[in-house]
């Protein structure tokens, strides 16, 4: 997993302070940077790009327009570049100038004093402040431009001229930062933003209001307004339909046109009904057309423009509005679609997660006549709990090794599409509902119901069935190894797999040494070497490893059984032939190693 960028704040010492709103604070996120750093800063920005919010960035000085709006093309989020081209390059080189003679001044010890404001230099004056590496005061230029001090005067002497034109560039960039603006961005944005110190702020609004136009925030201060502290009392509230006196201080009125609320400091607006309109349309939609929806893709929905939700109490309350249509004993809440029935949403304030889904008149057919099928008497609420529960609980138990394609190529796809870790993967990648898109109603309700009675019994025979084809082609004998080599009681089988997949398997195995008695592999599978390995814990405690490579298995059998044998015991059989342990096999190998058998040679 990569690590997150981690947050530093890049404003400079000759930035404007300007004072934004608590509302702009949430919409916006700033950055600062020189002209030759912009392309360096807006890949750093990105790291912080949302859909809900806007990476604002200040660059001093003259940028090439084709270039930034070009490299501004290939991010994502909302990305705006505010540039003061007024400020010369020469005052941007003496800035950097006087930071770095600052830092040599640092390495000597010069800027160095305790958290007393105490020097821990006999050279070092009296600072500005108290923290390492202030800028040096008036007592420390006077004392440098003594004779007293002679080591230190050329510092002094450097310095001095670099002091003042530092001053003289600071307060030029100042003074032309806040003119006119370029704008640059990859998004649109009102061609009115080239505002100054006075109405900068306004015109940055602008852009907000133009992106989100159905924000639900205002410019409160009110914690109730912007934090969480309230967010389980609201959500219930919107769930049993109260207007608490939490709902109330919101100031969102659902019911009255003229009165919704409060936008960006002095305008009203319907944008709280947009919210719930556009939320209760997917919503609706969603179910209409494949029976659920994910919740976290409604929020994603939810906080793109011209919504821009995020995590505050405004719109958690407004996402639980439009959810508890669905907070009712008709519809499933949970993290698959095998959830059993929980009628209370109110989980959604803590983690936008999960589907709500219902079960229709012909799933619930459809579930009843797949449980009867495989004897399931205990019925899931749902019909993928059926599918991924139950009966494949059951077919673990009942079918040994062979696949349910065998019977029906559409058991594969049934099971296959409501894999649990398919149907997790599929629903965090995509956030779809696979059981509700690959069309049940018109393919696999109508197939049960007309073959039920034939399909019941193929079930129950698909072992023997499967195993008499492999017979047919590989004898009787070969059919009986592979299905004892391959029968795993309870365990993850092939019976979830296609039948082209088991084939293959099948004939990799026949074209493979394997063991007479258990039918396991011998050695070598194909081009790939391995052999058998025996662990064993010896006297003083330590685990040994043997080693038996597929030509000591052979030159074992042959030596112990007999020469013309074409067929072989694997090591665990060939010890209870033999009436001995594994380790005594090994010793015996490194026994006829020594009399310099060729079978082992």
């Amino acid at each position: 997993m990569k690590k997150p960028v981690e947050w530093k704040d890049t404003k400079m010492s000759i930035s404007v302070n300007y004072e934004y709103s608590l509302f702009v604070r949430n919409r916006c996120t700033f950055f600062y940077c020189y002209a030759k750093n912009v392309r360096k800063m807006i890949n750093y920005a990105e790291n912080f790009a949302c859909p809900y919010n806007i990476c604002v960035i200040y660059v001093y000085g003259t940028v090439k327009p084709e270039t930034v709006l070009k490299h501004l093309s290939q991010k994502r989020g909302h990305i705006l570049l505010l540039v003061a081209p007024q400020i010369a390059a020469d005052d941007i080189k003496t800035i950097a100038e006087y930071g770095e003679w600052l830092k040599t001044l640092k390495k000597q010890g010069l800027l160095k004093i305790t958290n007393e404001g105490k020097r821990k230099n006999e050279f070092s004056k009296i600072m500005v402040g108290v923290e390492y590496g202030d800028e040096p005061g008036e007592d420390w230029y006077r004392y440098y431009n003594q004779p007293n001090a002679p080591a230190f005067y050329n510092i002094y002497i450097k310095g001095i001229e670099l002091i003042e034109r530092n001053k003289k560039a600071k307060e030029s960039i100042k003074k032309n930062q806040i003119g006119l603006l370029d704008t640059y961005a990859n998004f649109e944005v009102p061609d009115t933003l080239r505002g100054d110190l006075f109405n900068h702020e306004i015109d940055l609004l602008q852009v907000v209001k133009n992106l989100y136009p159905y924000g639900v925030e205002c410019d409160a201060k009110d914690e109730t307004a912007v934090k969480l502290l309230k967010i389980k009392k609201l959500v219930q509230a919107a769930m049993n339909g109260e207007q608490s006196a939490d709902v109330q201080r919101l100031g969102i009125n659902l019911g009255n046109e003229e009165q919704q609320q409060l936008y960006l400091w002095d305008n009203l607006t319907a944008g709280a009904v947009k919210c719930v309109e556009f939320l209760k349309e997917f919503c609706h939609k969603s179910i209409e057309g494949k029976g659920c929806f994910h919740i976290s893709e409604l929020w994603k929905r939810f906080s793109r423009p011209p919504y821009g939700a995020y995590t505050c109490n405004w719109y958690e309350y407004l996402f639980a509005v439009a959810l508890s249509d669905y907070n009712s004993s008709d519809f499933f809440y949970g993290d698959g679609l095998c959830s059993s029935k929980i009628h209370n949403l109110e989980n959604i304030g803590s983690y936008k997660t999960g589907f709500v889904f219902r079960q229709n008149e012909k799933q619930e057919k459809f579930k009843k006549l797949f449980a009867k099928l495989f004897d399931i008497e205990d019925a899931s609420d749902t019909t993928q709990g059926i599918i991924t529960k139950a009966a494949m609980d059951w077919v673990a138990e009942n079918v040994k090794w062979s696949p349910l394609d065998f019977v029906d190529h559409r058991f594969y796809e049934i099971f296959a599409e409501n894999d649990k870790e398919n149907i997790f993967k599929k629903a965090n990648e995509k956030t779809r509902c696979y059981w509700y898109e690959f069309g049940y109603e018109e393919k696999y309700l109508p197939w049960i119901e007309e073959n039920f009675d034939t399909l019941y019994k193929k079930i129950r025979k698909v072992d023997e069935d499967f195993k008499n084809q492999i017979a047919e082609k590989y004898g009787e004998k070969r059919a009986e190894l592979y299905s004892k080599s391959h029968t795993v009681k309870g365990g993850a089988v092939g019976w979830l797999h296609s039948v082209e997949l088991v084939m293959e398997g099948v004939e990799r195995y026949m074209r493979n040494l394997v063991c007479s008695e258990c039918g396991n592999y011998i050695g070598d599978i194909d081009n790939v070497k391995f052999g058998y390995t025996a662990l064993e814990i010896t006297e003083d405690g330590k685990l040994e490893d043997m080693e038996f490579s597929q030509k000591d298995i052979v030159g074992l059998n042959k030596k112990l059984i007999g020469r013309t044998r074409e067929e072989y015991l694997c090591i665990p059989c060939l010890a209870e032939f033999c009436e001995c342990s594994e380790r005594e096999l090994w010793k015996k190998i490194h026994e006829f190693k020594e009399q310099g058998c060729e079978l082992f040679s």
